[in-house]
Order: C-alpha cells, then structure tokens, then sequence
C-alpha cells in the first residue's frame, strides 16, 4: 500500500515538473513518457490494471504521439473486459503506428468480436506491448 502512494506522490511530482517547465525538449518529454509507460508496465504485469491505465494515461500526456501507451491502455481495458474502450486504445496505437501487423490482425479479430455479440471470443489475450514494435 505504502508503495502505491509513493508511486501516486511520484507521478503527481512528475506531472508538476512537466507541466511548469514548458521549454522542455521533445527528447526530455518521450523520456517522461517512456518512465509512465515503464511504471504503467510493472503495474501491468502485477495485474493492477486501473493503476497502470493511470500511468499509460500518463505518459499520453507528455507524448500524445507514444504508441506502446496508447496501446497499454488497451492491454488495460481488454483485462478489465471493457473491450470496446480497448478497441479505442488499440485503434489509436495503430494508426500512430500502422506497421505493427501484429496489433493490426488483433484490432481486426477484436472488431470482429465485438460485432458478433453472443458469439464465442475469437481471442485470447491481447498482444505484447514494448517500444520497438507497439
């Protein structure tokens, strides 16, 4: 619990820093970005998924154009069943980054999914995240 207040202290420092200091570089700010997307990470794989969102949102606000966040958000909201909010997510890491086919070929399966309601889930799981290929 102490840790996750840390971690709520460390963000809100974060977002301060940014916030006030407007001539930092696009450099400092994907680093930011790249720092909520790693904090959103460990959250993740510990299966806190509405605090990572928080994180993955984040990091969208220091960089509106940082894919693999966009892309975690969706990890976030596909595991806490609220597909169609993930699609969204998914949709938009896709069109910041449309070489991704991996992502592509499970935006296509998730709109599927979710236009055939009733029908059994086509997927599994959504597909890993990480800066190289979102």
């Amino acid at each position: 619990m102490r840790g996750l207040k840390l971690g709520a202290w460390l963000l809100a420092g974060l977002t301060l820093l940014l916030l006030s200091r407007p001539e930092l570089s696009l450099a400092q700010a994907a680093t930011g970005a790249a720092q909520y997307y790693a904090a959103g990470n460990q959250l993740y794989a510990a299966r806190n998924y509405a605090q990572a969102a928080q994180y993955y949102s984040a990091a969208t606000k220091v960089d509106p154009n940082y894919s693999p966040a966009y892309q975690g958000l969706g990890n976030c909201f596909y595991a806490l069943g609220r597909r169609s909010d993930a699609l969204a997510f998914y949709q938009r890491a896709l069109a910041l980054n449309p070489s991704n086919a991996q992502l592509s070929q499970f935006v296509q399966n998730l709109q599927a999914q979710l236009g055939a309601a009733g029908q059994p889930a086509m997927i599994a799981t959504p597909p890993p995240c990480s800066r190289e290929s979102p």
